[in-house]
């Protein structure tokens, strides 16, 4: 193994001495990798091969990953999307996010928004009505 390969290793391998920490050790992971499989989560997270198994078949048992067309191979599922889209629209980091797209709405005449993409699916964080005709024409038409 080379250097730098032990370094990237090193760099990534996560404190996991907890079963709450694996558990977001592992949908870090795929969130951040897009597609894991239990070899990533052994090698990246030094994890025994049974443990990196179980872990995949509980949190796709859970919802929070599912099993991709390309063999072996998981992705954060849309359970879990939904959970983050909720946890964003219901704190204080929601505040700036909408503060920041009124300014764009406004600057711009046109409707903002921020979504997010997961597996085909689009998840709606935020979003402010701009002042363009079609905009002005859509508000009308949503107060019938």
């Amino acid at each position: 193994m080379s250097t730098t390969t032990k370094k990237a290793k090193k760099a990534s391998t996560a404190v996991v001495a907890t079963p709450v920490e694996r558990l977001f050790a592992v949908l870090n992971l795929a969130a951040k990798m897009g597609m894991i499989s239990a070899a990533d989560i052994v090698y990246l997270l030094d994890l025994p091969r049974p443990t990196a198994h179980r872990m995949i078949a509980t949190r796709e048992e859970l919802q929070f990953l599912q099993k991709m067309p390309v063999k072996g191979k998981y992705a954060v599922a849309p359970k879990l999307v939904g959970l983050a889209t909720s946890i964003l629209s219901s704190t204080i980091v929601y505040a700036p996010i909408q503060a920041l797209l009124t300014a764009v709405a406004q600057k711009t005449e046109a409707t903002c928004g921020l979504a997010l993409m997961s597996s085909g699916e689009v998840e709606y964080i935020a979003s402010v009505m701009g002042q363009s005709p079609w905009a002005t024409s859509r508000k009308q038409v949503d107060s019938i």
